[in-house]
This record gives structure tokens, sequence and C-alpha cells, in this order.
């Protein structure tokens, strides 16, 4: 799903160095009716959290003063006074280096952006349940909503290394076309279908939610009665950051639209577009038209989508992704594959009948001009450079061609990803 794209600005930046500062932090202030302050069972204090060594301490206690019937806790929470938006196209992303510190279960750490009402919100979520913590389980929550109400949305829970204890750093990029989460700079989750529109406060904080959230309560965390039995819980920030990033967009027109020395992101439309990479690692994704897309020096992701595209890798190991439906009018030429370094990725949703996500079975790999049994899935024509997929081997369903390779190479299975 490629690497976390370069950035050409930072937008905000706090490393945590000081006491936090009432002009670039803000959070939900109390209200007597429909307070905002309050969710789950956690009311938020009603003043920044601190700051101690370089580390911002979201801090939940189970004791809550201000509550004469014992039945809340008090969390912390953090909200940027900035909004920040797609401008001009370009994408946003969000990063923050956070952990857990001794938590039990029944807790959540959020890390997200928001902005709307509870009717109609936009919403990027990282949510790291304690539960999960306490089961051992290497994961984390992640949700998004695009002018929807509030309630369950979107969920996918994503794998981290390590706990949830240890330090990673969260990162979530916001385009005009998609999603990315990343986890230590790996990307675990792309969504296409339900995408932001409007400017978004970064937040971060800690709670209990009530028993209507089944993964996440636990009803052996209860709030304490009296001072003297508080415990007190973190979540722990070491910095965290707004880029706007190295992204450009075609529109209806036939563009030429060029890379920068960041690894950028760089996607057609409807024209016939040219597209160049340049010094890192590039993700170049062609649209609707006939589209001739140059990699660069680095480890660039190559995508023609629709139309009859012509690819060329250039320098660097390059990753070829065929991601679209299949037909006549969409085989793309690959000028320069280079077996044994390059790599061909196919598309599960596409490739249906491929096999498991991953490098592709060598016997799912077949050289010549048809299958010879039942378990050729692609076919490498050695005299024309015909790449073509085979749904059922040496079934009734004819190959589908979908790219030119260079004749006379020396492909095996071991070129082929699937994803």
């Amino acid at each position: 799903m490629g690497d976390e794209i370069g950035a050409v600005k930072t937008l905000f930046s706090d490393d945590f160095s000081g006491p936090l500062s009432k002009a670039k932090w803000d959070y939900n202030h109390w209200k007597p009716t429909d307070n905002p302050s309050f969710y789950g069972r956690t009311q938020q204090r009603q003043s920044l959290p601190e700051t101690k060594n370089g580390v911002l301490r979201l801090q939940l206690d189970t004791y809550n003063k201000g509550d004469a019937k014992h039945t809340s806790f008090l969390g912390s929470e953090v909200i940027t006074q900035q909004t920040f938006g797609l401008a001009s196209g370009a994408g946003v992303a969000f990063e923050v280096k956070a952990r857990f510190e001794n938590v039990p279960k029944g807790i959540v750490g959020g890390i997200f952006t928001f902005t709307g009402n509870a009717k109609n919100h936009d919403e990027i979520d990282w949510e790291a349940l304690s539960n999960d913590l306490a089961a051992g389980k290497k994961q984390i929550q992640t949700n998004i909503y695009a002018n929807e109400p509030l309630g369950a949305g979107h969920v996918k829970f994503v794998p981290i290394t390590g706990a949830l204890t240890d330090y990673h750093v969260y990162r979530m990029e916001w385009l005009p076309n998609q999603v990315r989460w990343l986890v230590d700079g790996k990307v675990v989750r792309v969504e296409t279908d339900h995408v932001p529109k409007n400017p978004m406060n970064l937040h971060m904080n800690i709670w209990a939610p009530s028993a209507g959230w089944k993964n996440a309560y636990d009803a052996s965390l209860q709030p304490a009665k009296t001072a003297g039995t508080n415990k007190s819980y973190f979540l722990d920030a070491t910095y965290a950051k707004v880029f706007q990033l190295s992204t450009s967009f075609g529109d209806g027109g036939s563009n030429a639209l060029r890379g920068t020395h960041k690894s950028d992101w760089i996607e057609g439309r409807k024209g016939d577009d040219v597209l160049r990479g340049k010094a890192k690692g590039d993700t170049l994704i062609g649209g609707a038209g006939e589209d001739t897309i140059y990699g660069g020096a680095g480890r660039d992701t190559i995508k023609g989508r629709g139309g009859d595209d012509t690819l060329v890798g250039r320098k660097g190991v390059d990753t070829f992704a065929f991601d679209r439906k299949l037909g006549p009018d969409n085989v793309d030429t690959i000028k320069d594959f280079t077996p044994g370094s390059d790599k061909i990725e196919l598309s599960a949703a596409i490739f249906a009948a491929v096999g498991a996500a991953g490098s592709l079975a060598v016997t799912a790999f077949h050289v010549g001009t048809a299958s010879h049994d039942a378990d050729d899935r692609v076919l490498y024509d050695p005299a024309t450079g015909d790449l073509s997929y085979d749904a059922d081997g040496t079934g009734s369903i004819a190959p589908v061609l979908f790219a030119h390779l260079s004749p006379g190479l020396a492909v095996t299975a071991s070129d082929f990803l699937v994803a």
C-alpha cells in the first residue's frame, strides 16, 4: 500500500518541551446542557493537561471531585486551536507519537480529527483500547466518518508491532480521494469510500466508555468514592505534528505532473496524463485515460488504472500494481520490467482466484500461451511478452490479457505479489 507521503510544509508542531500553549491548544468546555466535554462515563478536565520531561501526559483519574454522586471519571483532552483542510487538493498528515501508561481494562486513548455536530460530522480516528492490551492483542482500532452522524462509523482493527504501552508513531494521511492510516511508517489501512471534506481539528484524549461500547468497556473499572482511593492512568505523547503533503492531482484534461525530491503522491484523472516521479519512492497513479507514467530513482509504486497505459519504472526497485477491472481497453505496457527486482502487484479484489495475499504461489504461474493445469492463474508468453489472468486454469474461462512486458524475460512466480 506504499510508504508515507513526503511533506512540503509543517503546518503545526509541538514537542511538549514546556507547558502547553493556550494559543495552540484548547479543550471542550463544560456546558450545563448538551455537555460536549463528557464522554461515556468521563468528564474531561476544564484545563489543559500537564507536560513533564518532554511528554504530554493525558490523565484519567478514577476520582472526580466535581461529581457528588461519584459515578464518573475525570479525563483529559487537547484540541488544536487551528483547523486543517485540503487546500487546493494538497493532502494533510496528522502524526502523533504516543503510548498507554499504567492502564487497566476499560480505557480508550484517542488520537483523531473532528469537525461538526452529532447529526453531521467528519472524523478520522485512532482509538487505543486497553481491553486489547489486557488480552494481548497487538492491534488498534481505526474509524472514519464523512458527513455522518455520531455512531458506529466504519471500524477496522489494524495490527501493530509490539504493545499499546510501547511508543508508536500514529499517522493519518488525508487526501481528496482517500485516507491512509500508518503505524511506524507502515500503511495499515486505506479508505476510499468514506472520505471527509471539511477542515478539522486534531484531538487527543483519554476516557472510560459506558457499557454500550462492548469492545472498550470493562465492568471492573469503576469510579472511586474518595480522593484517597483515586488511581491515575495515562496516555503519553512525545510530539504532535501536522504536515502539508507533497501531492498533485490532475483534472479533466491531459495533465503533465512532475514530482519533487520528496516521496510524492501524483495522480491523474480523466485525461491522457504524463506523470513523472523523481528522487525518492513515489506513488504514481493514472486515471481513466491513456497515461504515460515514469518512475524516478526511488522505490516507486506505479498504477495505470483505467485505459491502455505506458509504465516505465526507471531506476530503483519498483512495483507495478493492477487494481482495476480487466478488459480489452485496459491493457498496460510495462517498458522496463526487471525480473528478480521489480514486482507486479495483483489486487485480490480483481484477480479473485489468484490466491491468498502475499507472494504468488509457484503453482499459480505458468510460462506459455495457455494454462497447462487447473492451478494456473497468471500466464506469461515469452514470445510476445503478454501477461494474462486465467481465473480457472484449464477450465472453460478464457485468459484475459492485462499487460505487456518485454519478450524473452525470465519471469517467475516470485515476481508477483497479491494484495
